[in-house]
C-alpha cells in the first residue's frame, strides 16, 4: 500500500512536471514563433527600405545628369553668347578701325596746333614782359 502511495505520488510529481514543462514548451514555442514573426516583419521593411533607398539613389542620379544637362547647355549658350559678341566686336573694329585712325590723326593735328598756339602766346607774353 505504501509503495503504491509512492509510486503513485511519484508519477502525480511526474505529470505535474510534464504539465509544467509542457506549458513552458508552449509558451517558448508561442514566444519562438512571435520572434520569427518579427523577422519576417523586419526583413519586409529592410527589404522596401532598401527598395526605396535604391529608387531614391536612381532618382538623385536622373536629377544630377538633368542638371548637368541643364548646365552644359546653359556654358554652351554662355560659350556662343561670348563667341557672337567678339565677332560683332571685330566687325566694328575693323569697320570703324579705319575712322578711328583718322580720328586719332586729327586728334594729334588739334593736339599739335594748341601746342604750337600756346609756344606763340608764351614767347608773346616773354616779349611784353621784357620790353
Amino acid at each position: 500500500q505504501i509503495e503504491i502511495e509512492e509510486i503513485r505520488s511519484a508519477v502525480e510529481l511526474l505529470e505535474r512536471r510534464l504539465r509544467i514543462n509542457s506549458s513552458k514548451m508552449l509558451k517558448a514555442r508561442r514566444k519562438e514563433k512571435e520572434g520569427f514573426v518579427k523577422i519576417i516583419n523586419l526583413t519586409a521593411m529592410l527589404n522596401k527600405v532598401k527598395r526605396e533607398y535604391k529608387d531614391l539613389m536612381a532618382q538623385k542620379k536622373k536629377n544630377e545628369d538633368a542638371v548637368k544637362g541643364t548646365n552644359d547647355d546653359h556654358t554652351k549658350r554662355l560659350k556662343e553668347f561670348v563667341t557672337e559678341n567678339e565677332r560683332k566686336f571685330a566687325d566694328l573694329k575693323q569697320k570703324h578701325g579705319e575712322e578711328m585712325h583718322q580720328a586719332g590723326i586729327r586728334e594729334l593735328e588739334l593736339q599739335n596746333q594748341m601746342q604750337k598756339a600756346f609756344d606763340k602766346t608764351e614767347r608773346l607774353t616773354k616779349r611784353k614782359k621784357t620790353s
